[in-house]
C-alpha cells in the first residue's frame, strides 16, 4: 500500500470527520445525506457508474458477483488509484459543470449512486485500500488481495436500514436480466462484462471487433452483429474532442444492414430517451443526473449536427463494404417517423447525401449505382419487358 496516499486518506478523513461535525451541529447531516444518497432512482443504476469508472481505469473485463448480502465488483484497469480518484470518490461536486455533463470515469455525484444501497463501499486497488462513510469520509482498512488478473476491488454491502437486502438483490438482479448488447458497444476498452448470482453460472456479454464489424455475444440473448463508426468532433465549449458514434444492425448472412429499435446512449443507453430512429446512436450528450435522458443544451445541439454528418458519411463506409442494397432504405427515417425536432437534423442529412448528384448511392439492377436523378424506378414488369437498360433510357427520351 502506498505510503503517500495512506497519508493522504488519514488527511481526508481528518477533514471529514470535521465537515461532518459541523454539519451534524448544524442540525442538518441527517436531511442531507438521506437527499444525497438517493440523488439516483432505486434502479441499480450505480451498476452503469462502476462500468464507467472500470472503462474510465482501461480495463478489458469486469465482473459482478451478486450475493443475498452484498455486491462484489472488479476489474483489470491497468490505471491505479491516486490522489485525485480519491479525493473525487470521496468529494461531493468536484468536478466542473462541463466535465459532469460530458466526460465518461469521473467518480464526483456518480459514483455516490451506490449509497443508495450501501452506507460503507469498500475499495481494494494496488496501491491503497480504504472504504468511505457518510459520502465521503475514508478510512483505511486491511489489503485485500485481487485474483485472476483483477487489479481492483469495489465490495458493497447492503447495510441501509431503508432498503432491505431482498429489494437490493432484486432491483440488481432486474438490471442484469435486462443488460442489452449496447451495453459494451460504445465502450473502447471493457470487451467482457460477466456477473455471477449467488455462485450460480456465470453469464456473460462479450465483444469482438475487427474494424468497424462487431460481434456481441450475450449468454441470455445470443449473438449480434454491428457496424459501428465514430467520428472525433470539437464543439465550442470543450477544449478537447469529444466522440460520438453509430451503429447499425447488421445480418452477416444476407449481407444486410437490417432495421433495429434504435437507442440513444450516453456511453451506456439512456432508459428514458426515445429517438425513433432504427440504428442506435452514441455521444456524450449532456444529461440529467442518472443519465437516463437529454436535456436541452447549446452543446447538445452541436453534436447532434456533428453525428448526422457522420450518418451521412457512414453510407459511403456501407456502400464500400457491399451492404448499401435496398434493404438498407427500411433503416433510414422517413417522415412517418415523425422524428422529434431533436433528431431531425440526421433525417435532413440522409436527404441531401442521397439528393446529391455528385455521389452515386441508388442501388440499381445488376449491382451498379446512380445517383437519385439519374435513376429510374419502375415496377418489374416494366423491368422484365426491357431486358436492356438502355432501351428504357432510349424510349423515355423518345430516341429511336
Amino acid at each position: 500500500m502506498s505510503e503517500d496516499l495512506k497519508q493522504y486518506v488519514l488527511e481526508r478523513n481528518k477533514k471529514g470527520m470535521k465537515a461532518f461535525k459541523s454539519m451534524d451541529d448544524y442540525g442538518e447531516w441527517d436531511g442531507f445525506y438521506n437527499t444525497f444518497s438517493r440523488f439516483y432512482p432505486d434502479n441499480a443504476h450505480f451498476v452503469f457508474e462502476l462500468l464507467q469508472n472500470a472503462e474510465d481505469a482501461n480495463a478489458t473485463k469486469v465482473k459482478f458477483e451478486l450475493m443475498d448480502g452484498s455486491l462484489i465488483f472488479k476489474h483489470d484497469g491497468s490505471k491505479d488509484f491516486n490522489k485525485k480518484d480519491i479525493k473525487s470518490i470521496t468529494g461531493i461536486g468536484n468536478s466542473s459543470k462541463k466535465d459532469e455533463q460530458n466526460k465518461i470515469g469521473e467518480f464526483g455525484v456518480g459514483f455516490k449512486s451506490v449509497f443508495s444501497y450501501t452506507t460503507s463501499p469498500k475499495i481494494h486497488s494496488r496501491t491503497i485500500s480504504f472504504e468511505i462513510w457518510n459520502l465521503f469520509i475514508p478510512s483505511l482498512i486491511d489489503t485485500q488481495s485481487v485474483k485472476d488478473s483483477y487489479t481492483t476491488l469495489f465490495i458493497f454491502p447492503f447495510d441501509r436500514q431503508d432498503k432491505p437486502k431482498k429489494q437490493a438483490v432484486k432491483e440488481i438482479k432486474t438490471l442484469f436480466k435486462e443488460l442489452s448488447d449496447t451495453v459494451l458497444l460504445f465502450l473502447r476498452n471493457i470487451n467482457s462484462i460477466e456477473w455471477v448470482i449467488n455462485n450460480s453460472k456465470p453469464k456473460r456479454i462479450t465483444k469482438t471487433y475487427k474494424n468497424e464489424f462487431f460481434e456481441i455475444n450475450n449468454t441470455q440473448k445470443g449473438k449480434s452483429n454491428w457496424l459501428v463508426y465514430r467520428d472525433k468532433i470539437k464543439i465550442n465549449s470543450h477544449d478537447k474532442p469529444l466522440t460520438v458514434s453509430v451503429a447499425f444492425s447488421l445480418d452477416k448472412n444476407k449481407k444486410e444492414i437490417i432495421e433495429t429499435k434504435g437507442e440513444v446512449s450516453i456511453f451506456f443507453p439512456a432508459k428514458k430517451e426515445t429517438s425513433k430512429l432504427k440504428f442506435h446512436i452514441d455521444a456524450p450528450f449532456s444529461s440529467t443526473v442518472a443519465r437516463d435522458s437529454i436535456v436541452e443544451s447549446a452543446d447538445n445541439n452541436e453534436i447532434i449536427l456533428s453525428i448526422a454528418k457522420l450518418c451521412a458519411n457512414s453510407i459511403h463506409k456501407i456502400k464500400d463494404r457491399g451492404f448499401l442494397s435496398m434493404s438498407f432504405f427500411e433503416v433510414l427515417p422517413i417522415e412517418d417517423d415523425e422524428l422529434d425536432e431533436f433528431y431531425l437534423p440526421i433525417f435532413e442529412a440522409f436527404v441531401e447525401e442521397f439528393e446529391s448528384n455528385d455521389h452515386n448511392l441508388i442501388p440499381l439492377e445488376g449491382g451498379a449505382f446512380g445517383s437519385i436523378n439519374s435513376s429510374i424506378y419502375c415496377s418489374r414488369i416494366v423491368r422484365d419487358t426491357f431486358t436492356d437498360q438502355h432501351d428504357i433510357y432510349k424510349l423515355l427520351n423518345d430516341e429511336t
